[in-house]
């Protein structure tokens, strides 16, 4: 349940109740709780209770004067914005005193204030909130308060809060400061959101976690967004204060980016020995852009670098890119299990906006590495786990919404067979359908030869697959299947005799290859000792060559009508049947002859014949035919429909 709740709804309330003390009911069970909020609001009235408030009563003398505030019996305004307040179990008002009691997931809401607790009470009188956990069954306190102003949260077993002052009084607190973790025994938030500190200490472990180590202090003061003072402070490991002692203490907290070292983790690794990881240098570079460089040092010998970038633009793109590079060994030298592996990886993702260029659209996701690079410097348990990685770049765009242009480049590898497969680049250019011929201002009839049109389309692709060894070697280049093919469709439709359509095309299509093959038998050879059986051997050519061919088809088609009317009293009402004859014919001449050089021949003494081959045999968009192809062919397509009753249908009556 959820009210809303301003200092003039509750007065309009006490009028209407008159002296009537509680409006809300609870369980027996409860009352006893409810009479300690009482004995605990009437001690605020008063002086603070030590057995309640032992360490507000220690740390009075740098409290002296907020306790006043916090008591006054006369605020000078009161609450003039709304509070929103809402509990999962029950809500008790006390017309009387001006309170409210929430139970169970309390949550409230005052101007840029929110507040959650497991108990809260509110006295609008005092302009005061007061806030802890529940015990449950176990006598455990669960919810304990989390307390949110200004970007800052508070997380804490007990607080006090005056929603005129804007002061509060939090015990045993814990708040996060940059990439730290705060804690301490008591604090004071000031109006301006400054806080003070007593009994406290500062880790980067998170809360929920052992801290490995902390710095102890008595106490101290954040400035939000400019930094953090503390008087003297000693290094505490695992709970073992250490000698290393600094007599104050000026930490910068200043919002946004930041230059400065990275400081390394360290540990130890069976096999590669003691380490300092993740230690190096980050540099704000400006505010779109920043650099991360880190690296890796093992006594056994194993080092690592990883420079990283992140970059963004708002309504532009936005992406990061990661770099690995690491030597690693294992084992010790001269022995049997003594291995030494050069790894690497790369990872580039870039997402551009789509306001940014409507017409026009890049993006990068790029994973290459190497084959063990997963397991000597994972970036994730995904990655640790995983045995094939895929990477893909692309970009599209269009120009007057006639010509489109996409360019891929994909990459898919395993570190099972250490297999990479590239396929860099891909290029599709397609033209939209035109008609050369069609006069620009139309006048009277078209003519048939204006029905003439014309297609384009590009396609351009580049693959290979190699051991992810010989990657940066020479020997990539004769692994390379590549390749271009233009296709030319052009059309013309003309109407016969009013009723039936004349459909003619013509198929151009151009092959553009960079190597071909040529194939020869190899008699067999006595060596003196032993004899080499004769074989069949290609050998690969390098060199432009084009292969070009076309086709030619005609088709002629009508359609043929026939309905039937069976009135409006019939459910039925029509049924209508479509038929579409068509009979094409098509010609694809042969391109096998010797003037077109496409196709060769050898002799082969085991067969006992000319075997004919291709010399495009392989490549990527196939090989012009050898023999010519003449086809005649005839389709009826039928199509029936039927229309109904329809009673919803008031327009017409009917549906089909």
């Amino acid at each position: 349940m959820k009210y809303c709740i301003s200092i003039v709804t509750l007065i309009f309330a006490c009028l209407s109740l008159g002296a009537q003390e509680d409006t809300g009911r609870r369980a027996k069970g409860d009352t006893l709780l409810l009479k300690d909020r009482f004995r605990f609001t009437d001690t605020i009235a008063g002086a603070i209770d030590s057995t309640l408030f032992p360490h507000v009563q220690d740390t009075a003398k740098p409290f002296e004067g907020f306790i006043d505030t916090l008591k006054s019996k006369k605020p000078d305004v009161g609450i003039e914005s709304k509070v929103e307040y809402e509990s999962k179990d029950s809500l008790r008002f006390s017309i009387k005193d001006q309170k409210v009691y929430l139970y169970k997931d309390a949550d409230i809401k005052y101007e840029d204030i929110s507040l959650k607790s497991g108990y809260v009470d509110i006295n609008f009188k005092r302009n005061l909130v007061f806030a802890e956990g529940l015990e449950d069954t176990a006598g455990v306190k669960r919810g304990m308060p989390v307390f949110t102003q200004g970007g800052s949260e508070f997380q804490a077993k007990t607080m006090k809060y005056n929603f005129i002052t804007k002061k509060g009084i939090i015990n045993d607190v814990v708040t996060q400061e940059g990439e730290g973790y705060i804690h301490g025994t008591t604090i004071k938030k000031m109006p301006n959101n400054e806080v003070n500190i007593s009994k406290g200490s500062y880790t980067t472990c998170p809360p929920c976690e052992n801290q490995d180590y902390a710095f102890r202090y008595f106490k101290s003061k954040i400035i939000p967004g400019k930094k953090i003072i503390t008087g003297p402070a000693y290094l505490v490991i695992e709970e073992v204060p250490t000698p290393l002692f600094i007599p104050f203490g000026i930490f910068p907290n200043r919002a946004g980016q930041k230059s400065g070292l990275v400081i390394p983790t360290w540990g130890e690794s069976a096999s590669r020995g003691f380490y300092f990881e993740n230690g190096g240098y980050y540099w704000a570079v400006n505010d779109y852009m920043d650099l991360r460089i880190v690296g890796d040092i093992y006594t056994g010998g194993s080092w690592a670098v990883k420079p990283s970038m992140r970059y963004k633009k708002r309504y532009k793109f936005n992406g990061n890119f990661d770099l690995v590079y690491s030597i690693n060994l294992t084992g010790e030298k001269n022995t049997p299990d003594y291995q030494r592996s050069r790894d690497y990886s790369v990872r580039w993702i870039h997402k551009q906006d789509a306001k940014a260029r409507p017409k026009g659209q890049f993006s990068a996701d790029v994973n290459l590495r190497s084959n063990k690079s997963n397991y000597f410097n994972p970036t994730s348990a995904e990655d640790y786990l995983s045995n094939t990685f895929q990477s893909s770049i692309s970009y599209q765009t269009s120009f007057a919404n006639k010509y489109f242009l996409s360019i891929n480049a994909n990459q898919s590898q395993s570190t099972i067979d250490h297999i990479m497969n590239f396929t860099l680049p891909q290029i599709n250019f397609t033209v939209s359908r035109f008609y050369p011929l069609r006069r620009k201002k139309q006048t009277g009839k078209r003519r048939w030869y204006e029905n003439i049109s014309i297609d384009y389309n590009l396609n351009a692709k580049n693959s290979f697959s190699i051991p992810d060894s010989m990657l940066f070697s020479a020997d990539i280049y004769d692994e390379m299947n590549n390749g271009i093919q233009h296709n030319l469709p052009i059309n013309s439709s003309i109407k016969l005799l009013k009723h039936m359509t004349w459909t003619n095309s013509v198929n151009i299509k151009d092959r553009m290859y960079f190597r071909s093959i040529n194939r020869y038998y190899v008699d067999s050879v006595f060596t003196g000792t032993d004899t080499i059986p004769g074989y069949v051997r290609t050998d690969t050519l390098g060199g432009f060559k084009n292969a070009f061919e076309y086709n030619y088809r005609t088709s002629v088609s009508t359609r043929l009508y026939g309905i039937v009317q069976l009135g409006r009293k019939n459910p039925l009402r029509a049924i209508r049947h479509v038929m579409t004859p068509t009979i094409g014919f098509s010609f694809q001449p042969s391109f096998g002859g010797s003037g077109w050089g496409y196709w060769d021949s050898y002799y082969d003494p085991v067969l006992g014949k000319e075997i004919e081959y291709s010399i495009f045999e392989g490549s990527l968009y196939g090989t012009p035919p050898r023999e010519s192809a003449t086809r005649l062919n005839f389709s009826l397509a039928n199509n029936l429909e039927i229309k109904v009753r329809n009673r919803k249908d008031t327009l017409t009556g009917t549906k089909k």
